[in-house]
């Protein structure tokens, strides 16, 4: 049976190139009917689509659409607790992503419970605050409070995100410059120090 969506085509670890090659299939690029062997060309070289379809796998990933490893090989996989917001039921635990945006500009801007006990909730809450126009207070709140606490309780989780969340948006990458180690494994925070702006 064909593979519809990529939800179903790489929902097991699935390694780079041929985890872009079914995203082409899903947009439409790429043939369902023909094997990788035809298409292996355009995503060992430099060819324009391939170079597209690997930055779309990695703006997923930073979205937390998918994840990925580096070891064995790199590989990516559909996160299996992935909701889009405007799927219908959708539960997100006990709070929905725009509740809790809602929440922090109106003033609750620890987001303990979401950080500690619902962290793909706390992830995407972050991302939607940090894509405002913030002041520098809001910013300061922001890193050293709901980030900062999610790297310190789920760091191992989240790191590859944030990484590349920061290397494909400045704002994001100045922003970690006013989280603080906290209770973080020296691992995560020596891969926080390296992709961050200037300490403020």
């Amino acid at each position: 049976m064909p593979e519809r969506t990529l939800k179903e085509s790489i929902g097991e670890w699935t390694d780079w190139d041929v985890a872009a090659y079914r995203l082409g299939i899903c947009l439409g690029l790429m043939p369902e009917a023909r094997a990788f062997g035809a298409a292996k060309h355009v995503f060992w070289s430099n060819h324009p689509v391939g170079e597209l379809l690997h930055s779309m796998l990695d703006r997923l990933t930073a979205q937390g659409t998918l994840e990925k490893r580096a070891e064995p090989d790199i590989q990516y996989r559909w996160n299996p607790v992935f909701r889009g917001s405007w799927e219908p039921s959708v539960a997100y635990a006990d709070q929905s992503v725009s509740d809790l945006v809602s929440a922090w500009f109106d003033g609750e801007r620890t987001m303990f419970h979401a950080c500690t006990e619902e962290p793909e909730v706390a992830w995407m809450a972050i991302l939607q605050i940090s894509e405002q126009q913030l002041t520098d207070e809001q910013k300061a709140l922001l890193a050293a409070g709901p980030l900062e606490t999610l790297l310190s309780w789920h760091g191992a989780a989240f790191i590859d995100r944030v990484e590349q969340r920061a290397q494909s948006n400045a704002a994001f990458r100045h922003l970690l410059g006013g989280v603080w180690r906290q209770d973080m494994p020296a691992e995560i925070w020596n891969r926080v120090e390296k992709v961050r702006s200037e300490v403020w």
